[in-house]
Order: structure tokens, then sequence, then C-alpha cells
């Protein structure tokens, strides 16, 4: 049996459908941990390793990931890929804050918060970067709109997540570990 439906001269407030309005099904989601917290925990893990000579005789194997060259990439360097990004603007400042970052990171390495906190970082800007930043690369936006993207969803969120550190890593740190990134093959400027 077919249902007809007849509407006239009605006002609508709230919901309105041609047929059936399904309300049984809500979704909410929420974070099961706060990352916050988590990265604190590892700031004061960290305090307390430096302050006890506490070290690490090895790399922790995540972070082995993002200081090699990723595999399957043309070796072409840094700079080679901001001038296929049409960055060249970038290049000095780039391989500068990668290098102040590559130290950071080396001064480090001894101590495995500090390897934990690099890779949950690095691993941010990677994730940030794919699902905000290369998509605007591939749709060919002007230099300054991916900038001002890649100010408002990398670096602003991580000032967040970096705010009371003990490494001292700083706004300009964030940029390093992005051209870290790159100069490693896990972050594109160009299709």
């Amino acid at each position: 049996m077919e249902t007809k439906n007849r509407q006239i001269k009605n006002t609508v407030e709230g919901d309105q459908a041609g047929r059936d309005i399904d309300k049984s099904k809500h979704y909410h989601f929420e974070r099961k941990t706060n990352n916050r917290t988590d990265i604190k925990k590892l700031y004061e893990k960290f305090q307390y390793e430096k302050d006890n000579n506490i070290v690490f005789k090895s790399y922790v194997e995540e972070l082995e990931r993002y200081t090699k060259q990723k595999r399957n990439e043309k070796v072409i360097g840094l700079e080679a890929k901001l001038k296929a990004g049409k960055r060249e603007n970038f290049i000095e400042y780039a391989i500068e804050q990668k290098h102040y970052y590559s130290k950071k990171l080396y001064q480090y390495q001894f101590y495995e918060s500090a390897q934990r906190i690099n890779i949950y970082l690095l691993g941010l800007i990677r994730m940030y970067f794919m699902n905000h930043i290369y998509p605007l690369i591939l749709k060919g936006e002007e230099i300054e709109t991916v900038n001002l993207m890649l100010d408002e969803k990398i670096i602003q969120p991580l000032l967040l997540e970096i705010e009371g550190n003990t490494l001292g890593f700083n706004p300009e740190d964030i940029m390093g570990m992005v051209y870290f990134l790159t100069g490693n093959c896990y972050i594109k400027w160009s299709k």
C-alpha cells in the first residue's frame, strides 16, 4: 500500500522530512585519552630522567622511523623538495630550522621520554600536515594560504601541546620539525 503525504500552508519548527526521520541514532565522539595529560607525564618523566642521569642506550624504534629517509623515496634533499614546491624563498630558513631542531633531537637522544615526546610531536605534525596542508598544495593554493593554514593547523595546536615542555621547544622548533620531516620524505610540498 502506497502512502501519500500532503502538506498545505505548513509552518515548520524543528525537523521536516518528506517521509521518516530516524532520531534513534545519535553520534557522540569523545577522545578516549587525554593527550595533554599524557605528554605532561612525559615531560615530568624527562625531567626526572635528566635530573637523575637515567640514560637510554638505544633509539625507540618509532623514532628511528622519522630519523631515517623514508623507504622507496628518491633522495633529493630538502632544498630540491622546497624548490619543487615553489618555496625557494624558504630554503635558507628551512635548512636553519631543521638544523636547530636536529640538534635538540640529538641532544636529548639518550632519554627515552624525550624520544617519545619527539615521536608524538612528529607524528602529530605529519598527520596535521597530511590532513590539512597537503590537500591545499594538491589544489594549487597560494603560498600565503598554505602558510596561514600551516600556522592555524600545525603551529598553534602544537604550541598548546608543548605548553610547559621541559625540552625548550618553541614555534621555530615546530617549523624545524616540519622541515625535518620534509627532508626525510614524510612531508611533501609538491604534487
